[in-house]
């Protein structure tokens, strides 16, 4: 069974002048990453909001592992680390973990989580003084607590220095390699290079390519240069 389906799934925002998704279909099985690509506004962000089960779809269904998006099932099998992580200024990383801890009834793991993703110097420290990468860290750290099975990532890759993204790789390689899957939106490509298994192009809320074999990022590349070029031509 796939760890993750979309079945010609649409989604329309109240007041949109557009569909946001429209008959998006495919699937993601454990040990696959699989990386989305598309302009601003093709609908990238929200189809990893719609298998969080975040977004009311007017069509078609969601399914993780067999569970309707947004079930209980559902959530307890998700980690979303969204483009805007919705992290507490005034609490530290520790007080994340601990607070997270107690919402999943898991046993008391700080201080591993936390030397897992290289916080631990800043473990106390209030989330508002944390530079854009320790926020990073501490999101995917927070949404892989409960050990969820889908990964869902919005941008990962945003504003992080060259160890930091290093570390990120890293653990979504062992993610992977412990047979999770990982769904992941993201406009820089170069640190998914030998890690995605799969590529998706999307355009107006469509999924326009599906790319796999040995080079998924290469052929997401050219699929989305040779779509930029037929959009400036037809501008002319």
């Amino acid at each position: 069974m796939p760890v993750l389906s979309f079945e010609s799934v649409g989604v329309r925002y109240p007041q949109a002048p557009t569909t946001a998704l429209d008959g998006v279909s495919f699937t993601l099985s454990a040990g696959e990453c699989v990386v989305l690509g598309g302009g601003n506004g093709a609908g990238k962000s929200t189809v990893l909001r719609a298998a969080a089960g975040l977004v009311q779809l007017t069509e078609g269904r969601v399914l993780i592992g067999g569970s309707p998006a947004g079930s209980r099932h559902a959530r307890s099998s998700v980690g979303f680390v969204a483009d805007k992580p919705p992290l507490y200024d005034v609490l530290s990383p520790v007080e994340h973990i601990e607070l997270l801890s107690a919402l999943w009834q898991l046993p008391p793991s700080g201080e591993n989580t936390l030397r897992t993703y290289g916080l631990e110097g800043v473990a106390r420290r209030p989330v508002r003084t944390l530079s854009l990468g320790q926020r990073q860290r501490l999101a995917l750290a927070v949404a892989t607590l409960h050990r969820p099975e889908l990964l869902l990532l919005d941008e990962p890759f945003n504003g992080l220095d060259a160890a930091t993204t290093g570390l990120v790789r890293a653990i979504l390689r062992s993610h992977l390699a412990a047979g999770g899957a990982v769904l992941v939106a993201t406009h820089t490509f170069e640190p998914m290079d030998g890690t995605a298994t799969g590529a998706l192009r999307v355009d107006a809320g469509r999924l326009v390519d599906a790319y796999a074999g040995p080079d998924p990022l290469g052929e997401l590349r050219r699929g989305l240069a040779a779509q930029s070029a037929a959009d400036e031509a037809e501008q002319r």
